[in-house]
């Protein structure tokens, strides 16, 4: 009796053993390979995505927000680095210098999107852009190595400023309208024309509070020399192409006083000289 127990429950035990097996078997066969697939693409897409990206940064030397869009498979970079923006700005509203455009805008981007080529993959975009405003400013779009979009081709859209012909006011007023669009909202620019200055005026409450701020506490000197004083100089050197020029920031709570001179990109005076 107990051995027909035991045969009976070895039976049962073998049983339900290839019951089980039969299940996974058909687990196995129930599975989407196609599903599989798909899984294994896109956590090889993401991988390679997030190589890409790594290049970008580690490659890219001015200041930007990088952001990957997955649908397109493109890599947006937004320039925020100020110094940089006033440096292009000048080809972009006057000077169309072709030169200098290829070297700080295009050079840098393709060879970013040539070693992602090399070494990732082909088929990611780079957009390229800075923000105006609320507005963005696509300077340059490329896929491959390939230039889709380039800013300098609407230069010839308009004519080009002959800057070797221009008479003195005509070069003032172009100087204006490059500092009144590079500073709008932030500083008032006016022109006086007996000492060859533009006087930039700060009506920003944040800018002229951090102007007296920095005037009245020596320990923000480092932020105002980093930022303001180094976008300032950047700006000026550009402009110099078209004028000697001397280019100040008036003391907001005193416009008699300047906080900073800067000739043709060189600081003539700087208020932190005096701590």
């Amino acid at each position: 009796m107990k051995k027909r127990t035991f045969l009976v429950f070895i039976i049962f035990l073998f049983l339900a053993g290839c019951g089980e097996e039969n299940s996974s078997k058909d687990n196995k066969e129930d599975e989407d390979p196609k599903e599989t697939e798909t899984t294994v693409e896109q956590s090889t897409q993401d991988e390679k995505s997030k190589l890409a990206l790594t290049h970008i940064r580690g490659g890219l030397y001015i200041e930007s927000d990088v952001e990957y869009d997955s649908d397109l498979s493109k890599i947006n970079i937004t320039v925020t680095e100020e110094e940089y923006i006033n440096l292009i700005k000048p080809i972009i509203l006057s000077t169309h210098d072709l030169e200098d455009w290829e070297g700080l805008v295009v050079d840098p981007i393709l060879t970013a999107s040539g070693t992602i080529l090399e070494n990732v993959s082909e088929g990611y975009t780079i957009d390229f852009k800075y923000m105006e405003g609320n507005e963005e400013v696509l300077l340059l779009s490329i896929k491959d190595g390939e230039i889709l979009y380039n800013l300098a081709d609407e230069f010839n859209e308009e004519p080009v400023r002959d800057v070797a012909h221009m008479t003195e006011s005509e070069m003032t007023e172009e100087i204006l309208t490059i500092l009144r669009e590079s500073y709008e909202g932030e500083m008032e620019v006016s022109y006086d024309e007996e000492n060859s200055t533009f006087i930039l005026l700060p009506i920003s409450e944040d800018l002229k509070d951090a102007i007296v701020s920095m005037v009245l506490h020596t320990e923000v000197a480092d932020a105002w020399n980093e930022h303001v004083v180094k976008n300032t100089v950047g700006l000026s050197e550009s402009i110099s192409t078209l004028q000697d020029h001397t280019l100040v920031i008036a003391n907001p709570s005193n416009p008699e006083l300047y906080v900073l001179a800067v000739y043709n990109g060189v600081v003539m005076y700087n208020v932190t000289d005096d701590y």
